[in-house]
């Protein structure tokens, strides 16, 4: 995981953290890749999917996925 920060002062937060989590899984169908994305878009927007890259011939996904909180 790989953390970078940037600084929100327009709104008075602090701190405003960017995390990057970087996942790979196999044996993925695209129905199943369908099935996991809406899951992710419709989970309270905690995560952003910032990248991914599907491989069919070789069942395997890769998705970058961003959050972000305050310190």
């Amino acid at each position: 995981m790989l953390f970078r920060s940037v600084t929100d002062k327009k709104k008075g937060l602090g701190k405003l953290h960017r995390a990057i989590i970087s996942v790979s899984l196999g044996n993925v169908t695209y129905s199943k890749l369908n099935e996991l994305l809406v899951t992710i878009e419709s989970n309270l927007r905690l995560l952003d999917v910032d990248n991914f890259d599907y491989d069919p011939s070789g069942s395997e996904v890769n998705i970058d996925l961003v959050t972000y909180f305050l310190e």
